[in-house]
C-alpha cells in the first residue's frame, strides 16, 4: 500500500497485529503547539500495516488490498469474498474474473464493468444476469449475444439483430474481440438512449450504481445500503457517511 519513498514506518500485517501496542507511542498533548502538527508527528512515529486486509480471511492473495475473504487472487483492490480475481477493482462475491471493474456475483468474466450476475462474458457494461455475452451494454437476462444494447431476455442476437441458434454461430465467427471491434461497438451504442443512472430497487436515493438502497444521498456503487451519505463502493452498510471503497457489514 506504501511505496518505498513514503516516510511512514510500515509493518507486515502479521507483525503489526502481534508485535507492538499503539498505546506505547502515546504522547501528552502540548496545548502551545498546533494540534495538526502534533498529529502529523505521531503519524510518522506509529507503525502502519502494509495492506488494508483482514489477514486471517486472506489466502494466497499477497498483492490484494482493501479486501477480505479472498483467495488465490493477484493485484486487485477492494475485493470481498472472491476467488481467482486478477487485475480487478471493486469486486464482490466473484470467481475467475480478470480486468473487471465493480462487478458483483460474476464468474469467468473479462473486462466487464458495473455488472452483476454475469457468467462467461467479455467486455459487458451495466449488464445484469447475462451469460455468454460479449460487448453488450445495459442488457438484462440475455444469453449468447454480441454487440447488443438495451436488450432484455434476448438470445442469439448480434448488434440487436435476431438470429436462429445455427445462424448465430455462423455469423458470430465473423467477429473478433479487439480494440477495433470495441470502437465499432462504442459507435453503435451511441445510437441508443441511455439511462441517467443505474438504480435497482432503490428508494429516496441519489447517485449511481445503487442496488437495494434506501435513503442514500450522493452515493455510488452501494449494494444493500440504507441511510448513507457521500459514500462509494460499499456493501451491506447502514447509517454511515464519507466512506470510500472498503467495507461490508458496517453500521454507524
Amino acid at each position: 500500500m506504501y511505496s518505498p519513498d513514503k516516510p511512514y514506518k510500515i509493518y507486515y500485517n502479521k507483525d503489526y497485529e502481534t508485535k507492538f501496542d499503539a498505546i506505547d507511542y502515546a504522547k501528552e498533548i502540548d496545548l502551545t503547539r498546533s494540534m495538526l502538527t502534533q498529529l502529523k508527528e505521531l503519524q510518522l512515529q506509529v507503525p502502519r500495516f502494509h495492506s488494508a486486509v483482514v489477514t486471517d480471511t486472506m489466502e494466497n492473495a499477497e498483492y490484494v488490498n482493501g479486501s477480505h475473504g479472498t483467495k488465490d487472487s493477484y493485484l486487485s483492490f477492494s475485493v470481498t469474498e472472491c476467488e481467482k480475481v486478477y487485475y480487478c477493482e471493486g469486486i464482490y462475491r466473484s470467481v475467475n474474473c480478470i480486468d473487471c471493474y465493480h462487478v458483483h456475483d460474476c464468474e469467468l468474466c473479462y473486462e466487464c464493468i458495473e455488472s452483476s450476475k454475469m457468467y462467461k462474458s467479455i467486455g459487458c457494461n451495466y449488464c445484469v444476469n447475462c451469460s455468454h455475452c460479449t460487448l453488450c451494454f445495459d442488457c438484462e437476462n440475455c444469453q449468447n449475444c454480441f454487440g447488443c444494447v438495451n436488450q432484455v431476455g434476448k438470445s442469439y442476437c448480434i448488434f440487436n439483430q435476431q438470429y436462429s441458434k445455427e445462424d448465430y454461430a455462423k455469423e458470430l465467427a465473423k467477429y473478433i474481440y479487439s480494440e477495433d471491434m470495441k470502437k465499432q461497438f462504442h459507435d453503435f451504442q451511441l445510437k441508443f438512449p441511455h439511462k441517467y443512472a443505474r438504480l435497482v430497487n432503490t428508494e429516496n436515493s441519489t447517485g449511481d450504481d445503487l442496488i437495494n438502497a434506501k435513503n442514500c444521498i450522493n452515493c455510488f456503487g452501494l449494494e444493500d445500503a440504507e441511510d448513507m451519505r457521500h459514500c462509494f463502493f460499499l456493501n451491506e452498510v447502514k447509517s454511515c457517511m464519507d466512506m470510500l471503497y472498503y467495507g461490508t457489514n458496517l453500521e454507524r
